[in-house]
C-alpha cells in the first residue's frame, strides 16, 4: 500500500538540499517541483560564488607575493585583471586602487575611483583617497575641496575628521592639518581632538616646540598624567636649541598656571634631565609649597645625585636640607644620605684607578681596601664623622643599623683598623634582621684574616655558616671561597684545589662565583702544569704573596711576588708574580719598574695567559702619563695578538678616544 507522506517545509527543503548535495534527480509534481528548481538555482548561484572567491584569493596572494618582490607592474597586472573581472569587490578595487597610487598611476586611480563612487557615493575611503590623488595630481586645492566636502555632505563627526587628518599628514600638509585640527576642536567642543597624533607628527619634523604644545594641550584637556607627559618630552633630543625650544613654552604654560602641580613637576624634571639642576630645583621647592611638604621632592632629588654620582651636589642638597629646621620628617634619610654622598666621593677620587685585579672582579683577585693618601685625610674624618651622627642621633632605625655596616668597612677598608672593623661588624650579627647581617659575617671572618689569623677566619666561618646560609646562599658560597683561599694561603694547595672543586659543582652555572672559581682553578694548573716539586714551591710563595695582600700589606707583598723569581725563573707562575708585581708597583708610583716588569711579560712569557693584561695595564700607564702614541700602540697590540681578549673592546673604545683627543 502507497502511503500519502507530507512533509513540512523545512523538511522538504533539507531532503531536497540534500538530495541535490548528492547529486539526485527526481521530480515532484505541481508546486514542489518549483521550489526544487528554485533551490537548485541559488545552490548554483553560491557554488559560482564560491569558486569566484577561491579564484580571488589565489591571486590576490599571487599580486602580494609580487609586491613583496618589489614587482610593481605584474602585481598591477593581476589587480587590474581581477578588477575588470569583479569590479563590484571591495576587497580587489582597494588592492587596485592602492597599487596604482603606489605606482604613481593617479589618472587610472581617479577613473577607478569615480567609477566606484558612482555605486557608493558614500563610501569615505574613496572618498578621501581621491582627494589623495588629486593632490599627487599637482592640485592641491582640489584635493582640499574634496576633503571639505567630505564634511559638508556626509557630516562634521569625529571618523570623518580622523579620517581626513590622517591623509593630510600622510601627504605632508602638515600645517593643513594644524588648522583642520583646531576647527575640529571648536565643531566637536574637543580641545584635545588629535593632539597626540600631532605632536608625534610635529616632533617626526623636529619641529619640538609645536610638538610641546600638542603634548601640552593633550595634558590639560585629555590625561592629565605627568608620568605620560615626562615620558613624551624625554624622547626629544638632549641638544641646547631643543631645549631652547620646549623650555619657553613650558614655562608660559606655567606662567599662565602657577600653581599647577603638574606643570611645575614637567618643568622640574625636564630640567633636571637637561642638567639645568638650580632651576630644577627651584621648581621641585614650588612642587614642596604647594603640597604643604617641605624638603619632599629635594630630597628625591639628592638621592638620585648620589645614584648618578654627582656627589658634590648630593652633599650640598642634604646639607642644605639637613639646616632647614621645617623639614622634620626623614631626617635619618637625609643625614645617612649625606654620609653615603661623601663615603662614595672619596672612594670616587681614590679607588677607580687602583688597577689591582688579574682578573675582572674576581672576588680572591681583587683588593678589599682602598690606600687614602695623607691630604685626605680631613675627607676621610668627614665621613666617620657623618655615619657617627647617624648612629648616634637616630638609634634603632634602619639607617642607623645600615650607619654600622658602613662604618665597619670603612675602618676596614680605608682606616686598616682591623679591631674596630670587628667592633662594628660584630654589632651588625647581633640580630638576625639587620639589613647587612650576612655581609657582616663575611667581613668578620676578612677581618679576622687581614690580622693574620688565617686559623681564626676559618673557625668563625665554619661556625657561622648555615646562619648565613638561611639568609643568603650566594654569601654563603662566597664565604666558601674565601675558605678555599685560606687553605691556598696556609700553603694547603691540594686542600685548597680541593674545596675549589667542592664549591664548584654546588655553585650555579649563572652565578659570577662560578667564573670566579674557573678561573682560580685555571692559575693553580697553569702554575701547577710541569708537576715539580719547584711548581709547589713557586706557587706557595706566590699565594704567600696574596695573603699579604688580604692583610693590606703592598710591599711585603711586592717582595714576595718577586721572591717567585728569585726561585725560579721559569716557574708557570712567574709572570702572574710579575704582573702582580707591576700592578702593586702602579699604586707604589714604581712606575719605571712596573714598565719594565710588564715588558718582561712580553717578552719573556709570550705564551702566558695574562700577556694581555700585560699590554692594557701598559697602555693604561702610558695614557696616564700623557703619552698618547705609546698608549695606542698597547691597546692595538692587544687587538692584533689577542682578538679573543675579554679587553679587546676596552683596548678599541681607548684607542677611539685618545685619537679623537689627538685629532
Amino acid at each position: 500500500m502507497i502511503r500519502d507522506y507530507k512533509f513540512s517545509s523545512s523538511g522538504l527543503r533539507f531532503i531536497l538540499l540534500t538530495a541535490l548535495a548528492l547529486g539526485i534527480n527526481f521530480i515532484m509534481p505541481g508546486d514542489n517541483y518549483s521550489q526544487i528548481r528554485v533551490l537548485q538555482r541559488n545552490s548554483e548561484v553560491a557554488q559560482q560564488k564560491l569558486e569566484n572567491q577561491g579564484d580571488i584569493q589565489n591571486k590576490l596572494r599571487q599580486a602580494q607575493v609580487l609586491e613583496r618582490q618589489g614587482d610593481l607592474e605584474n602585481a598591477a597586472k593581476i589587480y587590474r585583471s581581477l578588477y575588470e573581472s569583479y569590479p563590484d569587490n571591495q576587497n580587489v578595487y582597494m588592492h587596485y586602487v592602492d597599487i596604482l597610487i603606489r605606482m604613481s598611476d593617479f589618472s587610472r586611480a581617479e577613473g577607478v575611483i569615480s567609477r566606484y563612487l558612482q555605486e557608493h557615493p558614500r563610501d569615505v575611503n574613496s572618498l578621501v583617497t581621491l582627494g589623495t590623488v588629486f593632490y599627487n595630481q599637482n592640485d592641491k586645492e582640489q584635493a582640499l575641496r574634496q576633503w571639505r566636502s567630505i564634511l559638508q555632505s556626509l557630516g562634521k563627526n569625529t571618523r570623518n575628521y580622523q579620517m581626513i587628518l590622517g591623509e593630510m599628514v600622510r601627504n605632508g600638509l602638515f600645517e593643513e592639518a594644524y588648522t583642520l585640527a583646531n576647527a575640529a576642536r571648536a565643531t566637536l567642543k574637543r580641545p584635545a581632538f588629535y593632539a597626540l597624533q600631532l605632536g608625534s607628527v610635529f616632533s617626526s619634523r623636529l619641529n619640538y616646540k609645536r610638538a610641546t604644545q600638542e603634548y601640552l594641550r593633550y595634558y590639560r584637556h585629555k590625561n592629565r598624567n605627568v608620568n605620560f607627559l615626562v615620558s613624551q618630552l624625554s624622547r626629544f633630543p638632549d641638544e641646547e636649541d631643543v631645549h631652547q625650544q620646549v623650555i619657553p613654552v613650558l614655562e608660559t604654560a606655567l606662567k599662565d598656571q602657577p600653581n599647577d602641580k603638574g606643570l611645575n613637576q614637567v618643568l622640574a624634571d625636564y630640567q633636571y634631565r637637561i642638567q639645568a639642576y638650580d632651576k630644577a630645583l627651584e621648581h621641585y621647592r614650588k612642587l614642596e609649597e604647594i603640597d604643604g611638604t617641605p624638603g619632599a621632592y629635594r630630597r628625591k632629588v639628592a638621592d638620585d645625585f648620589l645614584k648618578d654620582g654627582e656627589y658634590q651636589r648630593a652633599k650640598d642638597l642634604y646639607q642644605t636640607l639637613l639646616s632647614n629646621p621645617d623639614i622634620t620628617e626623614k631626617r635619618s634619610k637625609l643625614r645617612f644620605g649625606l654620609a653615603e654622598a661623601a663615603y662614595q666621593d672619596l672612594l670616587n677620587r681614590y679607588s677607580k684607578d687602583s688597577g689591582i685585579t688579574m682578573f675582572h672582579r674576581n672576588l680572591l683577585w681583587d683588593l678589599n681596601f682602598v690606600v687614602i693618601p695623607e691630604e685626605a685625610g680631613p675627607m676621610l674624618s668627614e665621613v666617620v664623622a657623618n655615619y657617627d651622627s647617624v648612629v648616634n642621633r637616630h638609634q634603632n632605625t634602619r639607617e642607623a643599623r645600615a650607619a654600622e655596616y658602613r662604618l665597619g668597612e670603612i675602618y676596614f677598608r680605608l682606616g686598616n683598623d682591623f679591631d674596630r672593623a670587628l667592633n662594628y661588624f660584630r654589632r651588625c650579627v647581633e640580630t638576625p634582621n639587620h639589613p647587612r647581617y650576612a655581609e657582616a659575617h663575611l667581613q668578620i671572618g676578612l677581618s679576622y684574616l687581614a690580622k693574620g689569623d688565617i686559623g681564626r677566619a676559618q673557625k668563625y666561618w665554619n661556625d657561622n655558616l648555615n646562619r648565613v646560609r638561611l639568609q643568603n646562599k650566594h654569601i654563603a658560597n662566597t664565604i666558601q671561597l674565601y675558605q678555599s683561599g685560606t687553605e691556598l694561603y696556609a700553603g694547603n694547595i691540594d686542600s685548597g684545589m680541593t674545596a675549589l672543586n667542592n664549591l664548584h659543582m654546588d655553585v650555579p652555572f649563572s652565578s659570577e662565583l662560578f667564573n670566579d672559581i674557573l678561573e682560580i682553578q685555571t692559575v693553580i694548573e697553569s702554575g701547577l702544569q710541569n708537576k715539580t716539586a719547584s711548581d709547589t714551591a713557586t706557587l706557595t710563595q706566590f699565594f704567600t704573596g696574596e695573603f699579604y695582600l688580604k692583610q693590606h700589606k703592598i710591599t711585603e707583598a711586592q717582595k714576595a711576588y718577586l721572591r717567585v723569581l728569585d726561585l725560579d725563573k721559569d716557574a708557570p707562575i712567574a709572570p702572574y708574580s710579575l704582573l702582580r708585581s707591576a700592578q702593586l708597583g702602579r699604586m707604589l708610583q714604581q712606575r719605571e719598574q712596573a714598565r719594565n716588569w710588564l715588558t718582561t711579560i712580553i717578552d719573556n712569557y709570550s705564551e702566558s695567559a695574562v700577556e694581555d693584561q700585560a699590554m692594557f695595564l701598559l697602555g693604561e700607564m702610558y695614557q696616564e702619563e700623557q703619552n698618547f702614541t705609546e698608549a695606542i700602540h698597547w691597546y692595538e697590540q692587544i687587538l692584533i695578538n689577542h682578538q679573543g681578549s675579554i679587553l679587546a673592546q676596552q683596548a678599541r673604545q681607548r684607542i677611539r678616544q685618545l685619537q679623537q683627543q689627538t685629532s
